[in-house]
């Protein structure tokens, strides 16, 4: 099988990344009362988050298939990726809630985690803030929830894909213990990803089904979700779930609707990496280089903006009109610039801090006994 992944098909996964990092933020902060309504009455932002996690688990897949041939080249370059990007957040995070929860704290609900911030620091930065039946927003900073459980995806994946034997099952059992049952059930849509890239070349389909397999999944997606109530799935699954628990599942209390989003993102993406082997496409025109530029800060949008966008809210909120173009377009401006500049600070960073990490992998071998 084929592990090119073609540049069209490339470009498009990253598209799909822009829009789901912007439709998270507009579902956290609407332009106007019309976006409201419908940012209240369908819960869009997490179907963005199901969307990034098949997108996750399909890259990740890739990368190790093509270039993260070893456990150490692995972990590096996820923590290279995750960790500095995640360590900003947080201290965002706390330095925004602390300046925000004395102008207005009725924004700020979990302004009590000011009172112990290492704690706090700690639980996020290990990523164990989801353990179990913990729900920890790092000081407010709502998007990080699906952080901690794709991190643990990176982690049992890694396990299973670089340790042998005995070995493989017991830690992979083990890191299913440590994260607890919302774990076990988000886990399965991050490896949607996984199964589509595996399968990525087995069947082969003539033009008409693979464009049904690329336009049906949106059609499905629109005709399920506009005809339904918000978070549908969760009475006839999520619900049933917490009772046999006897407790809530935060996150992951809708995957009933998550797991048949995933199946249907990737249904959709076989079909149009198939189709995209036969395309002619120019991967350095504008528009592709457009789209690669603002793929490069989709990390940095979904983990930054929200504590940005509530600071905001608490600063200039009483000034006027909930909905004022002024007010909405200073709020969007406020948040969008810091984001970019945090994101070419650390997002473009990431080979500078692969080096580091090798490097302190390299010494501490040398210094281990022989």
């Amino acid at each position: 099988m084929s592990a090119r992944m073609p540049d069209a098909f490339s470009v498009y996964l990253d598209l799909l990344r822009v829009v789901a990092a912007a439709t998270v933020m507009v579902s956290h902060y609407p332009l106007t009362a019309g976006q409201a309504a419908i940012t209240d009455r369908y819960n869009f932002g997490y179907d963005a988050v199901v969307v990034f996690f098949v997108l996750s688990g399909y890259v990740i897949s890739h990368a190790v298939d093509t270039k993260e041939r070893d456990g150490l080249t692995y972990s590096v370059n996820r923590i290279a990726r995750i960790f500095p990007v995640a360590v900003i957040a947080v201290l965002l995070s706390w330095l925004l809630m602390s300046l925000g929860s004395r102008i207005n704290p009725a924004l700020y609900p979990d302004a009590f985690q000011l009172q112990t911030p290492l704690y706090y620091f700690s639980r996020t930065l290990s990523f164990t803030n989801e353990f179990w039946w913990d729900d920890i927003r790092p000081f407010g900073n709502g998007p990080y929830w699906s952080l901690s459980f794709e991190v643990w995806c990176y982690v049992i994946y890694g396990l299973a894909m670089f340790t042998r034997g005995h070995w493989r099952v017991g830690l992979v059992l083990l890191a299913l213990v440590l994260t607890g049952p919302k774990q076990w059930l988000l886990l399965p849509i991050w490896l949607t990803g996984v199964a589509i890239y595996r399968c990525r070349d087995r069947f082969n389909l003539g033009r008409f089904p693979l464009w049904l397999m690329c336009v049906a999944p949106p059609v499905v997606f629109v005709a399920l979700q506009l005809s339904n109530p918000r978070d549908w799935s969760y009475p006839l699954v999520g619900m049933h779930i917490e009772r046999i628990f006897g407790h809530g599942l935060d996150g992951a209390a809708n995957c009933g609707w998550g797991y048949l989003l995933a199946a249907l993102v990737a249904v959709h993406l076989f079909a149009v990496r198939r189709m995209c082997l036969s395309t002619g496409f120019n991967a350095n025109g504008r528009a592709a280089t457009c789209i690669r530029q603002l793929a490069s800060y989709t990390f940095s949008l979904y983990i930054f903006h929200f504590p940005l966008l509530i600071f905001w809210q608490a600063e200039l909120g009483p000034t006027g009109d909930f909905y004022s173009p002024v007010l909405r377009g200073m709020v969007y401006l406020g948040t969008l610039i810091p984001v970019f500049i945090l994101g070419y600070l650390v997002e473009r960073r990431k080979k500078a801090f692969r080096k580091t990490m090798l490097a302190v992998f390299a010494n501490a071998k040398r210094l281990m006994p022989p």
